[in-house]
């Protein structure tokens, strides 16, 4: 689904880390999520309300790169695999992803499939310290996942620091 002719192949190495961000940010706010702030302004973590009762109001950061990388695949996976279904009963059915063992419900994984569409690149490639509250990015070579996607945030790349 992504548009791999739109890689980022420059010159020198460019600065992805605010378009990797920006589609973080985006496919969290896609699920209901919203990023919590210390008094300080740095990232805590992401909270969604309306999931309190499902025990899944907060996800760490890393859990939320984790799920911009892998979610949406694993959901179109799913959702191919029950097509004999009916809607009515592919929403209510229960499936389980066999690479990872994840569990998912049918309505979920509609859900998950459209915020993947909120995504600007396939992959966040950083991880998060919980401890220094600091993203480290090991890959500013991206994949956008449209060529608008491209055309659109290709301007915001700098010359990166490595």
């Amino acid at each position: 689904m992504w548009y791999p002719n739109a890689e980022c192949t420059f010159g020198e190495v460019k600065d992805t880390s605010h378009v990797q961000l920006e589609s973080l940010f985006l496919f969290a706010s896609a699920l209901g999520y919203e990023e919590v702030y210390s008094p300080e302004g740095e990232l805590i973590c992401y909270k969604n309300p309306s999931t309190r009762r499902q025990g899944r109001e907060k996800l760490t950061v890393t859990k939320m790169i984790e799920l911009h990388n892998k979610l949406p695949g694993q959901a179109l996976r799913l959702i191919q695999d029950g097509q004999k279904l009916g809607f009515k009963d592919f929403l209510s059915a229960r499936y389980q992803d066999p690479k990872s063992g994840v569990k998912m419900r049918g309505e979920d994984l509609l859900v998950y499939v459209f915020a993947g569409q909120a995504k600007i690149v396939n992959k966040v490639h950083a991880t998060f310290s919980n401890k220094t509250r600091i993203f480290k990015f090991h890959n500013h070579k991206v994949e956008f996942m449209t060529k608008r996607d491209f055309e659109r945030y290709s301007g915001f790349m700098g010359v990166a620091n490595l």
